[in-house]
């Protein structure tokens, strides 16, 4: 399972065997939860294009996936 981001004990990542459309899981604790990706007229806000372009990497060009600790709160 390829983990893109871990965040205050949250993991984002997808699972190596997935499939189209592009979606990613997230896991706190127990409870886990799945985004799926629809592009809209082709445009991505950024960090989802940074996700689609991991994902593309890992399932097309067979890339490693390096993980991002995120370290401190968000602002929202």
């Amino acid at each position: 399972m390829p983990t893109l981001y871990e965040y205050l004990g949250t993991r984002v990542f997808f699972y190596a065997n997935d499939h189209e459309p592009v979606d990613i899981h997230g896991r706190c604790e127990e409870r886990e939860s799945i985004i799926e990706i629809i592009p809209i007229e082709n445009a991505y806000m950024f960090c989802v294009r940074e996700i689609v372009k991991k994902w593309n990497d890992f399932f097309v060009k067979g890339s490693s996936i390096r993980t991002v600790q995120i370290t401190q709160k968000l602002k929202s």
